[in-house]
C-alpha cells in the first residue's frame, strides 16, 4: 500500500493526522520505509509511487553531515531496500542518506525524529520470507529471484542488523 492510497486504507489519514500531532510536539518517532514515507507526509512532503522498485541488498550513501551521527555505523554495509514509493523532502529536515535509486533514504530533523526509507532492521527477522513468498511480483520486477535474494540475506543480514541495532542504540542514547 502507498501513503497515498487514502481512498483504500481510510485508517491512513486517522494516522497521518495523529503522527504530525506526535512530530509538531518533537516526540522522539522512528520511521522505516512505510513509516518513514508517513513521516513525510506528516511533516508537509509528498510521497507517490517512484520509478523504479528499489529491493535487495545494497549500501546507501551516508551524506556527510550524518558521518558523525547513528548512520555512521551503515557506511558500506549493504541494508535492505524494498519499496517502490518515493517522497519529497518535507521543510525543515536534513537528508542524511541517498541511494543509487533513490535520492531520499534517510532524513532527520533535530535529535528527535529519524525517517528511514530502507530497512535496517532486517536480518535475523522470519518476517523476511513471508515477504519473499507474498510478493514475488516485485522481486521478478527488479530482475532478482527468490534464490538470490535469499542467498544475499544470508550473506548480508547479520551484518546488517549488527549495523542496525548499533545504529538505534546510538539514536537513542542521544534523544533529548
Amino acid at each position: 500500500m502507498g501513503v497515498y492510497e487514502h481512498d483504500r486504507h481510510p485508517w491512513i489519514t486517522i494516522e497521518l493526522q495523529r503522527l504530525a500531532r506526535r512530530l509538531d510536539r518533537d516526540l522522539p518517532t522512528l520511521g522505516v520505509c512505510f513509516g518513514a514515507q508517513m513521516m513525510a507526509a506528516a511533516l508537509g512532503g509528498e510521497v507517490y509511487a517512484g520509478p523504479v522498485k528499489e529491493l535487495g541488498f545494497h549500501p546507501v550513501r551516508v551524506h556527510d553531515n550524518a558521518r558523525d551521527g547513528p548512520l555512521q555505523h551503515l557506511v558500506d554495509i549493504p541494508v535492505l531496500h524494498w519499496h517502490g514509493d518515493t517522497f519529497t523532502l518535507p521543510d525543515g529536515v536534513e537528508l542524511i542518506a541517498s541511494s543509487h535509486a533513490y535520492a531520499h533514504q534517510a532524513f532527520r530533523r533535530g535529535q528527535n525524529v529519524l525517517a528511514l526509507q530502507f530497512h535496517p532492521e532486517m536480518g535475523l527477522n522470519s518476517g523476511f520470507d513471508a515477504w519473499v513468498e507474498k510478493w514475488p511480483e516485485a522481486i521478478a520486477e527488479t530482475g532478482l529471484d527468490a534464490t538470490s535474494l535469499r542467498q544475499a540475506y544470508a550473506k548480508h543480514g547479520p551484518i546488517t542488523v549488527a549495523a542496525g541495532q548499533a545504529m538505534i542504540t546510538d539514536w537513542l542514547s542521544a534523544l533529548g
